[in-house]
């Protein structure tokens, strides 16, 4: 405990112990600064909050493009599987096949359209031709191969599992870039797509 120092000539408690231990603040310190110092000041304190100001907008800039770029490639994944789909719809001989090629069809024509708009929304139009670039000749030859040989629902099956998975794939990475009503309508579409994937695997 503070003992009080006590005046012998006047019995009030003496204070000024406070005094002693106050500490001049960085108030204090830069209204008693000389005018150069106190520019000085200013000048780190500016430059500090522009580099921050600089740092949070690289970040949400970061984030934008993560965002366009991976919403883009969700709508390339998108038109593969409508482009597939729409193989299967002409080629398929089961009718659960075919009924599972129109749906697929559908439900990937309208979510590409919500990604159509969420893209639009973060300034993003990617073209046909840029939408395209996922289309595999590959995956033409591989159908066209299996109906010459009588295997055409098989194989399309597994092409169509695959290409499901990986349209998924590419929601995922899309969500972690994602937010509000983007992340809501990720998650929408992701549903969607395991909905789909478990209709084909069950066929």
């Amino acid at each position: 405990m503070i003992k009080h120092k006590m005046d012998q000539n006047n019995p009030q408690p003496d204070y000024s112990f406070l005094e002693e231990n106050e500490k001049p603040g960085y108030f204090d310190f830069f209204t008693k600064a000389d005018k150069k110092t106190r520019i000085k000041m200013v000048a780190i304190g500016s430059s500090l909050l522009l580099l921050l100001a600089v740092i949070v907008g690289a970040i949400i800039f970061s984030n934008d493009e993560g965002l366009q770029s991976s919403l883009t490639r969700v709508a390339q994944r998108q038109n593969e599987v409508i482009r597939i789909a729409e193989i299967g719809e002409d080629k398929a001989r089961a009718q659960e096949v075919l009924n599972a090629s129109i749906v697929i069809k559908a439900s990937l024509k309208s979510s590409q359209n919500q990604v159509s708009a969420a893209l639009a929304n973060e300034g993003g139009s990617p073209s046909r031709a840029i939408l395209r670039q996922l289309e595999s000749e590959q995956t033409t030859r591989e159908l066209n191969a299996a109906e010459q040989a009588n295997r055409f629902d098989e194989v399309y099956l597994e092409i169509m599992q695959s290409e499901l998975l990986s349209y998924m794939a590419s929601l995922e990475t899309s969500y972690t870039h994602a937010s509000g009503n983007n992340r809501k309508l990720i998650d929408n579409l992701y549903r969607e797509a395991g909905l789909l994937l478990k209709n084909i695997e069950d066929i």
